[in-house]
């Protein structure tokens, strides 16, 4: 009896529960050469590992043993003959790892020739006809694969064909792989669903897209791997990665939703309901079923991710294998499309939706309490998985870094730095400024935490922030293997300390504020704004394209160790810049003021140039394309008043000794922060305070070049504004498109106009659409009022501004810089028109926003322009407008106080007085360009609309007036509401339609 067939007896007994493939993979071992005979090599196909089914642990690199059972044929309890062949075929596949020619105990050498020419023929008819998906999207559930794989096959990509009594859903998802009864059934079972695609000679791509293979990469290895040819090394993975805690937070309300439903708890839902039946919150849920399951080492979850992917990474080229994040599919489609395509180098048209869920607003965030359970199950495996994508980095076009997921639990916070000044009187200052801070923040009502981060003891100032309800965080100076000349040692620690923010990853987003912001009104809105960028700051200062007063980050451990090791290599210089890359510093409407040395802007060798430089020059020179808003968003300090922030930088602190030379907005911002600072109870208020300068006298020397307010008295300051009005039309019909689209491409004019005419370099550019196909416009809403007599489709304004050399402005250099920026913009404008650059730039920014729209637009696209006479204004002179308008007959509308209304008082912050974009000659004019829907109506009469609106506690329609007014007068409406009617019927219909109409009419009289 031959060794293999001794073998094949000896399986046939219940006792022994042996795989033929032991044997087999012993065979092929021993003809093997003597440098593959290791499996440290990790060249399986060398090893004929990849020529036969396997499911014995000896054939499984990853250590997975399959059990035994009697449907498990493909390896088990094979006949001598049968083996030998599958030896042959491994033979077949790579004979040149081979010593020699296997000759096995009952087959001749002739014979086994024979079978390896047989093996060769029927491989190549197999090869020909089989039809297995050549992209497999793997996973994981709930992450996306539904939007991704819809938009593929939505671009003629080959899905699965669905036979009788299967699932519609099976045409995206086979289920072959993680369903044995329908694995064991083999590839003939499997391939048949696909060979309709074969004969589609225009399917260039065939794909299975059901999630949940993630989990069976071995299986995957198997079948394909009993396939010749190179099927399987020309196999295509995609997973999509979603933070687990989040995923199963949705797998969780998927299955509530099929088990209330169907109510069956025998079905892959039924876990969510208790013994009783009935459905556990996501609370008990984790702790009752994830958090068991996640304590068994052996335990297939789809969220332990370093598991599975290991796996496929050891079983397949890990340039086979395209890792997304979750949270580019949902916020950055565009980008998510352009690494699919590169990677299967195919193009597909269309656009990805932002996200699979229907309305991201009403998606509700994971309870703390389940978070908290399930965090520390994960982080290991989370940390495991980053290693991982780290150490074995995979096709060019993949995401890298990959970004570690953000905290499930949604919490958001503020963050402040207080270090020790030398000066104790001054570091008594600030100690309260961050307590009038915290004192601001609460005031607006927030739900973020308040964290201080301290960077000495001091137990008293520590009690005192305590008080004030904010969370206390002790941290070290960050290292620095250099001295910044330029500042005060004391001051260079508190400003890298802000960089510590990135650390505090149980937030998914920080602001960052210096002691010496003002906070007007509720920042949280900005937590849920500008998603896309990496980075929002403030910036566009004359002295710096960033600055670190304010900004906002995604914590992020990745962020903080790459900032730290630029920072311990030290190499800044100001002509080269960090690390001596010579990256350019510019960022769109602003360039750096001395043009000598390229990094020489104020707080370029600290957290300010930093930021720029790692968020911004650096991956916009990796990827010149890259938006620059989904790298790093600036707001001037125009846009922060806006949101009601504002920074007192330099000579600007509400302690120090004058106002004077101060805008009526700061002035008024000052005013609110001292009576704040006086309310303290801590130590007498000895105002004013001198201001220390963080700058060294070399400092004081370099910036003097720059007008760094802490080197010039702001009193000493006078501003000069520019404006230069103009059209443009294209000869595309413009105004019939709809508002969606006339909205995106008049960001793209508004952007190219400023790359085009924002070219100075001593100067703040700021360029508005002022009005659309004759609609006046403000910056950020098209009004319903016509402007008459319009020709052009885009009226825009370009504002310019700088600083005097003399307080009135009439200095020979202030005329010559009036006249160069007037010049400047016309010229510029024309040329590029005439030159065609104008519509290359137009062409550009309209694809960056949109590139189904520049598919419509583009083609044939032709641009005109004029550019009409310039104004300027000069301030703080502000009573009379160089144009002979008195300002204070110029109506504003009243962000400031909120009244609803427009105010003629004289006391329009200083960014509405320079730009007469903002003012008005009339209270009529001014609430229809600012106020829409019924804040028009309470715009032009604060005694009440005499609309109509829902009164919800009694049930009925009250007119908007004071109250007293009449029987159906309800007092003034809400300020926030837009819901106001013309009659009391259409009230009804809108706000009570579970009443009768007619019954709801009688009641407004009632």
């Amino acid at each position: 009896m031959s060794v293999l067939e001794m073998f094949s007896e000896f399986s046939k007994l219940k006792e022994y529960c042996m795989h033929s493939d032991w044997l087999i993979g012993y065979m092929i071992k021993f003809y093997l050469d003597d440098e593959f005979d290791s499996f440290e090599n990790k060249n399986y196909e060398l090893l004929g590992m990849k020529n036969y089914p396997f499911c014995g642990n000896f054939t499984v690199p990853t250590g997975f043993v399959r059990r035994c059972n009697n449907k498990s044929t493909a390896c088990h309890n094979q006949k001598p003959k049968d083996m030998e062949s599958i030896i042959m075929s491994s033979f077949v596949k790579s004979p040149s790892s081979y010593k020699a020619l296997p000759v096995l105990a009952t087959t001749s050498e002739e014979e086994s020739l024979k079978m390896i020419k047989e093996k060769k023929d029927q491989d190549k008819e197999t090869h020909e006809t089989i039809a297995l998906p050549n992209v497999l999207l793997i996973g994981a559930q709930k992450s996306g694969t539904s939007a991704i794989s819809d938009w593929l096959f939505s671009n003629g990509v080959c899905g699965a064909e669905v036979f009788v009594n299967e699932p519609i859903h099976f045409a995206k998802e086979v289920h072959f792989f993680d369903q044995i009864d329908r694995y064991e059934q083999g590839l003939e079972f499997y391939t048949k669903r696909f060979q309709h695609c074969i004969e589609d000679e225009s399917a260039e791509f065939i794909m299975d897209a059901t999630p949940d293979t993630i989990m069976e990469p071995e299986r995957v290895y198997s079948l394909y791997s009993q396939v010749p040819g190179d099927l399987s090394t020309n196999l295509k993975l995609i997973v999509i990665l979603r933070e687990p805690i989040s995923r199963e937070f949705s797998l969780y309300n998927h299955k509530v939703y099929s088990y209330a439903a169907n109510q069956d708890t025998n079905m892959w839902y039924g876990d969510v309901a208790d013994a009783n039946g009935t459905i556990m919150s996501f609370e008990e849920y984790a702790e009752s079923v994830l958090k068991k399951q996640l304590a068994k080492p052996k335990w297939k979850l789809q969220g332990k991710y370093y598991d599975h992917l290991k796996s496929w990474m050891t079983l397949f080229n890990r340039e086979q294998l395209l890792i997304l994040h979750y949270d580019e599919v949902k916020m950055n489609p565009n980008k998510v499309q352009w690494r699919i395509q590169e990677f299967l180098g195919g193009t597909f048209s269309g656009n990805l939706p932002l996200s699979n869920e229907q309305d991201m607003s009403k998606k509700k965030p994971v309870p703390q309490r389940a978070y908290e359970v399930l965090e520390p199950l994960f982080r290991h495996k989370n940390e495991e998985l980053y290693n991982l994508i780290e150490t074995k980095p995979g096709p060019w076009m993949e995401q890298r870094p990959f970004p570690h997921f953000e905290n499930a639990y949604k919490k958001f916070a503020y963050v402040s730095v207080l270090g020790r000044n030398p000066n104790e009187s001054q570091n008594q200052v600030y100690v309260d400024a961050v307590r009038v801070l915290i004192r601001s923040l609460r005031s607006s009502d927030t739900e973020a935490d308040i964290v201080i981060l301290m960077l000495y003891e001091d137990e008293t100032a520590e009690a005192l922030l305590r008080e004030e309800n904010a969370l206390v965080k002790h941290i070290n100076p960050i290292e620095r293997p250099w001295n910044v000349e330029q500042f005060e040692p004391w001051f260079v620690d508190i400003a890298l300390a802000k960089l510590r923010a990135f650390e505090l990853i149980d937030y998914e987003r920080v602001q960052v504020l210096d002691v010496d912001v003002a906070v007007e009104m509720s920042l949280d809105n900005l937590f849920e704004s500008h998603q896309s960028a990496k980075l929002v700051a403030e910036g566009l200062g004359m002295d710096s394209p960033l600055r670190a007063g304010w900004f906002m980050i995604r914590p992020s451990y990745n962020d903080f160790q790459e900032l730290e090791e630029i920072l311990k290599r030290g190499k800044f210089d100001e002509t080269l810049g960090w690390d001596h890359l010579n990256l350019p510093c510019e960022y769109p409407g602003w360039r750096p003021s001395l043009k000598a040395k390229n990094w020489e802007f104020y707080g370029s060798q600290l957290e300010q140039g930093l930021l720029f430089h790692y968020f911004y020059a650096l991956p916009k020179r990796v990827t010149p394309a890259e938006n620059y808003l989904d790298l790093v968003t600036l707001l001037d300090d125009e846009e922060l008043s806006l949101h009601g922030i504002v920074h007192f930088y330099g000579n600007r602190k509400p302690w120090g000794s004058t106002s004077q030379g101060l805008s009526p907005q700061v002035q008024s911002a000052r005013s609110r922060w001292l009576h704040v600072y006086q309310s303290l109870k801590s130590l007498p208020k000895n105002t004013p305070h001198e201001v220390f300068s963080p700058l060294t006298q070399s400092g004081k020397d370099q910036y003097s070049k720059i007008r760094v307010l802490y080197v010039n008295n702001v009193q000493d300051q006078t501003v000069q504004t520019v404006q230069t009005p103009g059209g443009i039309s294209m000869s595309d019909d413009f105004c019939s498109r709809p508002n969606s689209e006339r909205v995106v491409i008049s960001d793209a004019i508004a952007t190219t106009v400023k790359g085009i005419a924002c070219t100075s370099t001593s100067s703040s550019c700021v360029v508005e659409i002022t009005s659309v196909c004759g609609t006046a416009t403000n910056r950020r809403l098209v009004s319903s009022r016509k402007v008459q007599g319009e020709s052009w489709q885009i009226e825009y304004l370009v504002t310019e501004t700088f600083v005097c050399k003399d307080m009135s402005c009439s200095s020979p250099e202030d005329v010559a810089t009036v006249s160069a920026i007037a010049q400047k913009v016309a010229t510029n404008i024309n040329e590029s028109i005439g030159n065609g650059s104008f519509l290359i730039s137009l062409e550009s920014n309209i694809l960056l926003q949109s590139s189904s729209l520049g598919d419509s637009i583009l083609s044939c696209l032709v641009v005109w322009a004029t550019v009409r006479e310039s104004v300027t204004v000069i301030e703080p002179n502000t009573d009379v407008a160089s144009s002979g308008k008195v300002t204070s007959k110029s109506f504003y509308p009243d962000w400031v106080y909120h009244t609803g209304t427009c105010l003629n008082d004289g006391n329009e912050p200083t960014y509405m007085k320079i730009s007469k974009a903002w003012v008005s000659e009339s209270l009529e004019k001014c609430c229809s360009r600012f106020y829409s829907g019924w804040n028009y109506a309470k715009c032009m009469n604060l005694q009440g609309s005499g609309l109509w609106y829902v009164n919800h506690l009694k049930s009925k329609c009250v007119t908007d007036c004071s109250e007293g007014n009449g029987q159906t007068c309800g007092g003034l409406a809400n300020a926030v509401s837009e819901r106001l009617y013309a009659t009391p019927r259409s009230c009804c219909e809108s706000e009570l339609g579970y009443k009768f109409v007619e019954r709801c009419e009688v009641s407004v009289i009632a």
